[in-house]
């Protein structure tokens, strides 16, 4: 039988929290037919020890060229109709892709986003819902919450699938290309996402080491956009202002950790300081805020 839902995890020793994250997963689906499928990087830990455990997984084995390249291989070998990405550390709320699921087909959408929850634990916590219609301005500012959406197989044949040469990023690029390429989407207010905070997080750690991974390659992303043909002027001005920003950031990070001198130099240009202040503005309107469904 094919399955409704294919599940997509990437994971490189995640033996410390892979088991709470795949005993979410039938909860998750809520009955219906499913599969994941765990592409692993070469787990040296107990991680495939642990996978083995679980009856739905199916693993590709490494090695692979990192998160990204994981991502693409399992999509690559996804069987379902719809297709939603978990990672080992994080974890499904009770029902939530069921209600996905369920909305993007009675609405012929070709994406369905829910709400996300972010801390230590998943039973603690309050719920950010999406609550605009996806954009170039959202991606720029808002939170992307890539896990919190359910797409149908056929986007990522339309759309492409990630590109693996942008860093932490990678999510708001490919879904940038999504929006630009018409993707249409829709809300459910349920939760659904659950991001765990830890240390060995690579966009959650809450550390300087973590911000500045995700500035450097949003630079990318949003570098990558601007460089999208045919881009109309309103996608190119959020563009242009989210990266005046991310600039701005790295600048001020670096004055502010006092390195050498050959390393603080300007990195803004005229443009970028005519598009700051809006750029602020908007940041701060999309503070804390999902970039849409």
């Amino acid at each position: 039988m094919t399955p409704q839902i294919s599940l997509v995890m990437p994971v490189l020793n995640g033996e410390r929290f892979i088991a709470d994250a795949l005993d979410s997963v039938p909860a998750g689906v809520d009955g219906l037919d499913f599969e994941l499928i765990l592409a692993d990087g070469g787990s040296r830990d107990a991680t495939l020890a642990i996978a083995g455990r679980y009856p739905f997984v199916r693993v590709l084995r490494g090695p692979d060229r990192g998160l990204y390249d994981g991502l693409n291989r399992a999509i690559s070998e996804a069987r379902g109709s719809f297709i939603a990405l978990l990672n080992s550390d994080d974890a499904l709320h009770e029902g939530g892709l069921a209600k996905l699921f369920a909305a993007a087909e009675e609405q012929s959408a070709d994406m369905a986003m829910g709400g996300v929850s972010y801390g230590a634990n998943p039973e603690a916590g309050e719920f950010v819902y999406p609550r605009s219609s996806l954009s170039v301005e959202g991606l720029a500012f808002g939170i992307p919450a890539i896990n919190a959406r359910l797409f149908r197989r056929s986007v990522f044949r339309r759309a492409g699938l990630f590109r693996t040469d942008l860093g932490v990023g990678a999510d708001r690029e490919l879904l940038a290309r999504m929006h630009i390429a018409g993707i249409r989407g829709v809300a459910v207010r349920a939760p659904v996402y659950h991001y765990r905070t830890h240390d060995g997080s690579l966009t959650l750690a809450g550390n300087g080491v973590a911000r500045r991974r995700i500035w450097r390659s949003d630079t990318e992303v949003m570098q990558a956009i601007l460089q999208v043909p045919d881009l109309d002027r309103r996608h190119a001005r959020a563009a242009s202002q989210g990266l005046a920003l991310l600039r701005a950031k790295q600048t001020v990070g670096r004055w502010r950790e006092r390195e050498t001198e050959a390393s603080t130099q300007a990195v803004l240009s005229l443009s970028d300081v005519l598009n700051l202040p809006t750029a602020m503005v908007r940041w701060w309107a999309w503070r804390g805020q999902l970039s849409g469904h």
